[in-house]
């Protein structure tokens, strides 16, 4: 079950299987781990006896808390002179050669964090998730510094508006600082580089808990909480690392403050926080590396995808291409400097979807942020589903984050999913019909979703929900689902006359992992309406135009409805479809009135002279050139 709690203005949700009940202390790490990675970016920040924790993000750019060069008893901002930066800090004697304490020369941060400070709701000098949302700054070098400790720095990982970032995700986390207090830091220890043992932290979201989503400024509430991990005096302006899917430790935020004794609060990477950091980087001008953008597709068919993209940068080495499938980023291609396009041809499935982003690299290993992730759903229809459902002749494909897939178990299941995430198998069918279907489930459940007596009534986990044209299908007030241990469940679904899309989607919550945390489709069936039904089997609508399309007898113009306009074959007038057959007349003299059925096509009945008729595929084209067999003669004929 779970409860709300209010912890210094920040509304959260407490679970009690939260990670995070003990609580994870930093621990002061030897001076060669300061030179190794992610260590080698961070490094102290002294201002007036004061100390605090900043890292670097670009070329000689340095991101920290705002607080940490604010002046909270008078309320200014401190000049930056006044503020030190002692990269890969350790002590006094083991300062990186060739380094000294440096100062910044200009710092980038929101002006209104001074307002906020002034008046937020907690109390003059105190902060709310308000003030702490802004809670970020970043300052640059002088030109004049170039020096290898000032040039190297981690990916910044940057999290998009209203997506939970990787912070909340699954994956290992760690954080580095340098505290300064606390009767458990040992006076000996206190200012060196500490950091957190890597582990899955758990951390609520502060979008998604009961806080406004955008803040007084309209900007995008990028706040989370780490249950359970200690942070102190000093750590302040520190980055919270996490592990991606290529085991690198990205930088994906800064510590901006504690939950009492016991939560870490950090302020993460957005792209309101990426435009202060990129800024800095084209002030200082020493670093050529440019984040992607205009990232597109521009083509593709049932197994290739072309991707385009501006190229900003210059002096980098080349790019690299990354593509997520099933839920889990790889590299795919490394490409040359001043790539600007890229076609993926690499076990590329129909009916699934894809997602890809392309990044810049130096020689020396630097990397601005990834691109914004785009998708694309390649053509055609998903091979898994039509075979592991008996059902050859619908058309099948994947939305979402991840594809559906068959598992070891010869399941159809929904693909792996992280926090907030969805993987959904989707049909587009033309009615009206019936469809008649087994689903299951494995997952988290809310027992207490029916009842009035608890707060989490109507609260769905993880679970797999069934939609029809964009819209959950209701029994009654109720959405259509299975959540926890479940089935096989049988359900009935009626669908109208014309065009609609029919979607399973596995979604997940942001919170705990039960299960397989995945849901299953174990049969489908679908049942044409015998009063009146569509002509042609599975038939289903190319959306926004005027053509329809099937598995087995291809695409046709249906403007001029029942007369349609079938793109090999030519004009042809649709008669009926009793019993899955489908009858019409076709305005092309060989063939007259004739039958087929999608187990027969291409063979083609001709009702008027009793001939069968095989026609080749991809012969004609508006029923011009199209190739023939007569079985009746044995002779071929082609159309003029």
């Amino acid at each position: 079950m779970r409860t709300t709690a209010v912890l210094t203005g920040l509304v959260i949700l407490l679970s009690p299987l939260a990670h995070g009940q003990e609580t994870i202390l930093p621990e002061p790490l030897t001076e060669a781990a300061v030179q190794t990675v992610p260590y080698l970016y961070n490094g102290r920040m002294t201002s007036g006896g004061g100390s605090a924790s900043g890292s670097l993000v670009g070329n000689g750019v340095i991101a920290t808390a705002a607080h940490v060069i604010y002046d909270d008893v008078n309320f200014e901002w401190i000049p930056a002179s006044f503020i030190d930066y002692n990269p890969r800090y350790h002590n006094g004697a083991t300062t990186p050669p060739g380094t000294t304490e440096v100062s910044p020369v200009k710092w980038l941060r929101w002006t209104s964090y001074d307002f906020r400070k002034e008046n937020d709701d907690s109390g003059p000098g105190l902060s709310s998730p308000d003030t702490f949302n802004i809670d970020f700054a970043v300052g640059y070098l002088s030109s004049i510094f170039i020096n290898e400790v000032f040039a190297l720095y981690p990916e910044v990982h940057i999290d998009p508006d209203g997506a939970v970032g990787i912070m909340r995700d699954s994956r290992e986390k760690l954080h580095v600082g340098y505290p300064v207090q606390s009767p458990q830091v040992p006076t000996g220890n206190r200012g060196l580089m500490h950091s957190t043992s890597p582990g899955d932290y758990f951390c609520w979201w502060g979008g998604l808990e009961g806080i406004e989503e955008l803040d007084s400024e309209n900007l995008w509430i990028a706040m989370y909480d780490f249950e359970g991990v200690t942070t102190y005096g000093g750590s302040s302006g520190g980055p919270m690392y996490a592990l991606d899917d290529l085991q690198n430790w990205l930088m994906a935020g800064i510590v901006v403050g504690s939950n009492g004794s016991d939560g870490m609060l950090v302020r993460a990477i957005d792209d309101n926080a990426w435009e202060w950091i990129e800024q800095a980087i084209a002030e200082r001008g020493m670093d050529g590396l440019r984040r992607v953008d205009n990232l597109a597709i521009t083509a593709m068919g049932q197994d290739w995808i072309n991707l385009e993209w501006s190229d900003h940068s210059s002096g980098e080495a080349g790019y690299t291409v990354f593509r997520q499938d099933r839920g889990i980023l790889e590299a795919i291609a490394t490409l040359p400097a001043d790539a600007t396009a890229y076609t993926d041809t690499a076990n590329l499935d129909p009916g699934h979807v894809y997602h890809y982003q392309v990044q810049p690299f130096a020689a020396n290993g630097n990397r601005p942020p990834k691109s914004s992730a785009v998708a694309a759903r390649t053509r055609g229809n998903n091979p898994f589903a039509r075979s592991i459902l008996a059902q050859p002749w619908l058309q099948f494909s994947n939305t979402g984050d991840s594809n559906w897939h068959l598992d070891a178990g010869n399941r159809l299941r929904s693909g792996p999913v992280r926090s907030l995430g969805s993987s959904t198998l989707r049909l587009d069918i033309l009615g009206p019909g019936t469809l008649t279907f087994e689903w299951s489930v494995s997952c988290e459940e809310n027992p207490d979703y029916t009842n009035p007596q608890s707060p989490n009534e109507g609260n769905i986990y993880d679970a797999i929900h069934l939609y029809l044209d964009g819209a959950p299908v209701q029994e009654g007030d109720e959405p259509v689902f299975l959540s926890g241990e479940k089935g096989p469940v049988q359900v009935t679904l009626p669908i109208p006359e014309g065009e609609h899309i029919v979607e399973w989607r596995y979604i997940k919550d942001p919170y705990t992992q039960e299960g397989e945390d995945a849901g299953y489709l174990d049969s489908l069936q679908w049942t044409p309406d015998a009063s009146v039904p569509y002509p042609v089997y599975g038939a289903y609508a190319f959306e926004g135009t005027v053509y329809h399309g099937s598995e087995w007898f291809g695409v046709y113009y249906t403007e001029f409805w029942p007369w349609v306009a079938h793109l090999e074959l030519g004009w042809m007038y649709f008669t009926g479809a009793p019993d899955g057959r489908l009858y019409g007349f076709s305005t092309l003299p060989l063939l007259g009135n004739f039958y087929t059925t999608p187990a027969l096509f291409p063979y083609l009945y001709l009702l008027d002279s009793g001939t069968w008729m095989y026609y080749y595929q991809g012969t004609g084209l508006w029923g011009s050139q199209a190739w023939f067999w007569n079985g009746n003669t044995g002779q071929f004929v082609q159309t003029p």
